[in-house]
């Protein structure tokens, strides 16, 4: 599910910034690891969402 349209996610380590493009219609699921740095969620109209802790 994509409920709250996520259309981009940007990966700050410290040195570069990755960003990951996502289809805001489809459903998706990325995993990250531990310790990655500061990672941003923007929806489809560039705002900066919430993130929201889960540990396995």
């Amino acid at each position: 599910m994509n409920k709250q349209q996520v259309a981009k996610i940007e990966i700050d380590n410290g040195n570069t910034v990755e960003i990951i493009d996502i289809d805001h219609t489809k459903p998706f699921a990325v995993i990250l690891p531990v310790g990655l740095g500061a990672i941003k969620i923007y929806d489809k109209d560039g705002s900066v969402l919430p993130t929201i802790p889960q540990a396995l």
